[in-house]
């Protein structure tokens, strides 16, 4: 059940659709149920016949897979179980193991930048709480190059030197409490 707006949308040939959209019975910009004036406040009950409108699309484009959603179920942490929905969708149709993973808050967002040059890869995280953000911590995974292995994890501004461990194929390290942005470079050699 999800209350919000979802764009309408025609997959494309050879996509897999993995779910549908379904209006509720009534549509909501009904002001009455039919030939009623009455209604129940209390669910909007899914119409007598299953949508036909994409909602989660699986497909592949050369070496990459996507999963598109026609809703923005993963946002922020009043929605836990559709959080883990899309997160299950996603490690169903991309197999790990994956660049990185974060242990967090379900409102953190976190991205790898891969710097080759510097012989590096910067994590950042940012916590995407609404109104005043309550600090949160996060155990962070990355995945170093191929043939490479680190050397240190420095948290910036200050580069302070993080202990990690290795947990094939990932190293692991942990970062404390934050209330915006947290970053840290992965060094390798």
């Amino acid at each position: 059940d999800y209350p919000g707006p979802m764009m309408k949308v025609e997959a494309m040939p050879g996509a897999q659709i993995l779910a549908t959209a379904t209006l509720p019975f009534v549509p909501p910009e009904s002001q009455h149920v039919i030939g009623s004036h009455f209604v129940d406040i209390h669910s909007s009950h899914p119409a007598l016949t299953p949508g036909t409108d994409p909602a989660v699309v699986r497909n592949s484009y050369g070496k990459g897979k996507t999963v598109w959603l026609a809703a923005p179920l993963e946002i922020g942490a009043e929605h836990e179980e559709k959080a883990k929905f899309v997160l299950a969708t996603l490690r169903e149709a991309l197999s790990g193991p994956y660049h990185f993973e974060a242990d967090t808050h379900p409102s953190v967002e976190m991205t790898l930048f891969h710097q080759s040059e510097q012989k590096r890869l910067l994590a950042g995280l940012l916590n995407m709480q609404a109104n005043s953000p309550i600090p949160v911590g996060a155990t962070v995974r990355v995945q170093v190059p191929a043939g490479r292995s680190a050397k240190r994890v420095r948290l910036l501004p200050d580069r302070e030197t993080l202990a990690f461990e290795k947990t094939d194929p990932y190293i692991q390290f942990r970062l404390k409490p934050f209330r915006h942005v947290a970053m840290a470079l992965v060094e390798y050699e």
